[in-house]
């Protein structure tokens, strides 16, 4: 959905450079304690870790949160089931649904995605288990690895 808007964005600036403006309604994935969690932007600050998918998973350092004035359009995405993408500076991102969203109701939430093997140049899948209730899970990132003879593989990241 398309919407006009004349109000306070936040800019968020990358250790890597890049920069990106996102409403208080969408957040990106932070890593804190080898956790990986998707948190609102405004529940971010300098010096968090992010990730990103450039040429592969990484992380970056949020170099800097500001509240920037902006006038124009911004864009509510659909993406389903999750309502998470990836953006084109690589930045992993999740919808507005922010305190009614699929992990606030379901008792377990796997994330599965893949590379883009056209420019990884291989298959590299990976899994989050995002939540599992009335559990203590790991919640960082697993490469998946499908191999003969012993079916999916999960290593730690």
């Amino acid at each position: 959905m398309k919407h006009e808007v004349d109000r306070d964005v936040y800019e968020v600036e990358l250790s890597d450079g890049s920069s990106i403006l996102l409403t208080g309604d969408h957040g990106l994935l932070k890593r804190s304690q080898g956790d990986l969690t998707f948190t609102p932007i405004r529940y971010l600050s300098r010096n968090d870790e992010v990730i990103i998918d450039k040429y592969g998973l990484r992380s970056v350092r949020i170099r800097n949160i500001r509240e920037v004035r902006y006038r124009g359009f911004v864009y509510d995405l659909s993406v389903k089931p999750h309502e998470n993408f990836i953006l084109a500076c690589g930045l992993i991102i999740h919808n507005s649904t922010f305190g009614f969203g699929l992990e606030h109701i379901a008792d377990g939430v796997i994330h599965l995605w893949m590379d883009n093997v056209e420019e990884a140049k291989h298959v590299k899948r990976y899994l989050i288990v995002k939540k599992m209730r009335m559990t203590n899970h790991y919640t960082g990132a697993f490469l998946l690895d499908i191999e003969p003879g012993r079916g999916i593989v999960l290593k730690k990241l």
